[in-house]
């Protein structure tokens, strides 16, 4: 099951440009098309509600690079949410990924 976030009424900012996602040394890659990870933190501010103060998330794409910098505002397509568990460590959250981030088009 997939969980997609909607984001239409979220606005994006860029706070950290984005750098390999890596275990053990290594960038991983995607299991399915062997694209390379890419991890980029954002902050998300819900437009809609003043008294949000936003939430810094880090969200991984698989394939090229983003073309974005830190402070870009940018759009974030195909957000899904995944939550985790590691049993054996007793630990667990949820991690983030999307299709694309991108500049947002200036209106």
């Amino acid at each position: 099951m997939k969980l997609m976030v909607d984001t239409s009424e979220v606005a994006f900012m860029v706070t950290q440009a984005p750098v390999p996602k890596e275990f053990k040394g290594e960038q991983q890659k995607d299991k399915n098309t062997g694209a390379l990870k890419w991890v980029t933190s954002v902050l998300a501010l819900e437009q809609s509600d003043e008294n949000d103060s936003g939430q810094i998330i880090r969200i991984v794409t698989a394939g090229d690079k983003p073309s974005v910098q830190k402070t870009q505002q940018v759009a974030v397509a195909g957000l899904e949410v995944l939550p985790w568990e590691n049993k054996e460590k007793g630990s667990h959250g949820i991690s983030y990924r999307a299709a694309e981030i991108k500049v947002k088009a200036a209106k």
